[in-house]
């Protein structure tokens, strides 16, 4: 590993905030329209744009009610989520709140701070309009806290503790955003200097081209940003080397981190993370990106948020930059999804929470907030005239109507805080001891823990 390397430093959890609506009155000709709290943190100019649109277009269709984001005026994410969740833990919820939808909402959903939202998805038929793995991996497998009504009374395995039933869900979020983790940047003039010619499509044609960019050309081979991009870049060689059903079964109730398939994906892993080189951190995963862009690196793995980012920098694709997923993982899309949830108690019955989400799990909807936030919508019956002047969107959008599925552990879709936070923390232990063994007997131990209270998605009839 480069001597410029430094171990991974320790994450701020992406905690699943969201759109939220005020408990105002209802006005009279005097007092205008209702407002409702949609708690949002994009931070980006783009997602605050997009958000704008959104809010502007469910307006229109509902007259009496008016959008207010909280979130708006505030410095950062960070100061953002923490107020919501001390408004959460306070009992003053908002009516609907920005959250990344799957297991990273699992702590919220224990300390019964949301509410499932089945009746959404019944009402909109949502599930219908979603991949079928989608609805899968959506569906909520862990315990429920004290306020919530589980579906079932099976208990876990941790003790007495309700779960929902298997067969059922629930839901806790509208996805409405699907961005895609397992992505390789490139710089093609990079790439021509080193002789690599074709498609790196598989991990072999991987390791080869970063050995050419070493030995031919002064750029870096594998740019790295701040320390979580090295989490993003564990869960993108763990699906490249184990496939997506296996990569899935890691966050299962059946996880098993001891097999020999998963010692030789790590060692994988550490074979990569020999060609690679931080950035300066404080630069952000921006920094590395741009890295790529002005060809003093070769390659970043990143999600595609990345493409607004260079689209701002006014690059050109496929000549200023390019991209393929991740070597070993064409056909899969690594997700994780951007959407609302509904906070236990928000509404009072006003129906301002469920028009909301309602909107927002519409194709009219998604199809207002993903092309200007750079997105592609969860649904599968997307405009695709909409997408049409992205060439990155209207590729992905392609490959989300049939690609297989694996949720992104980092980015919150398969594993919770706690179990992700456990991953990091055997991850920097391993980036200073470089012990491979003792690395994978730690992920063993924290998926052991994390996966005790779990229960499966029922089987196929």
């Amino acid at each position: 590993m480069r001597d410029r390397w430094r171990a991974v430093g320790a994450l701020t959890a992406i905690s699943c905030l969201t759109v939220a609506s005020c408990d105002g009155d209802v006005g009279d000709e005097n007092q205008g329209p209702q407002q409702v709290e949609v708690y949002s943190w994009g931070s980006s100019e783009s997602q605050r744009l997009a958000f704008d649109d959104l809010s502007a277009e469910f307006e229109e269709n509902h007259p009496d009610l008016q959008v207010v984001n909280p979130a708006e005026e505030m410095e950062s994410r960070d100061q953002a989520q923490s107020i919501l969740e001390s408004r959460l833990s306070q009992g003053d919820p908002p009516a609907a709140f920005q959250s990344r939808a799957g297991a990273g909402l699992s702590d919220y959903v224990e300390d019964g701070y949301v509410a499932p939202l089945d009746d959404v998805y019944d009402a909109t038929s949502l599930a219908d309009a979603l991949p079928e793995e989608l609805v899968e991996q959506l569906a909520y497998r862990g315990t429920v806290g004290e306020d919530q009504e589980p579906d079932g009374d099976e208990e876990s395995g941790n003790g007495d503790e309700p779960v929902p039933d298997a067969e059922d869900g629930p839901f806790y979020t509208v996805p409405v955003s699907i961005r895609r983790s397992n992505l390789l940047w490139y710089n093609p003039d990079v790439l021509e200097d080193a002789g690599v010619r074709g498609a790196v499509t598989t991990l072999g044609d991987f390791l080869d081209a970063l050995e050419a960019v070493e030995e031919e050309t002064n750029a870096v081979p594998l740019a790295l940003g701040p320390g979580w991009t090295v989490d993003h870049l564990l869960e993108n060689m763990l699906l490249a080397s184990l496939g997506a059903e296996e990569y899935n079964e890691l966050w299962g109730p059946t996880a098993d981190w001891t097999t020999t398939e998963v010692e030789e994906a790590l060692d994988v892993f550490s074979e990569v993370l020999e060609h690679t080189e931080q950035i300066d951190e404080d630069q952000g995963w921006q920094g590395a990106a741009e890295a790529v862009a002005d060809g003093s690196a070769a390659f970043f793995v990143m999600g595609d948020w990345a493409v607004a980012h260079y689209e701002e920098m006014g690059l050109v694709p496929r000549e200023d930059y390019g991209w393929v997923p991740t070597p070993g993982t064409e056909g899969v899309y690594l997700w994780l999804a951007d959407g609302f949830s509904r906070p236990a108690g928000a509404g009072d019955g006003s129906g301002d929470a469920d028009a909301w989400l309602e909107f927002a799990a519409s194709r009219e909807g998604q199809d207002v907030i993903n092309p200007a936030v750079g997105a592609i919508p969860a649904r599968t019956d997307a405009d695709l005239e909409a997408y049409t002047e992205s060439e990155y969107l209207s590729w992905a959008l392609a490959q989300w109507q049939e690609a297989e599925l694996a949720g992104s552990f980092w980015h919150g879709a398969s594993a919770s805080v706690t179990w992700r936070e456990g991953v990091d923390s055997a991850l920097r232990t391993y980036l200073r001891d470089e012990d491979i063994a003792a690395f994978q007997d730690e992920l063993e131990a924290q998926a052991r823990d994390a996966s005790a209270h779990l229960i499966d998605a029922p089987a196929e009839d």
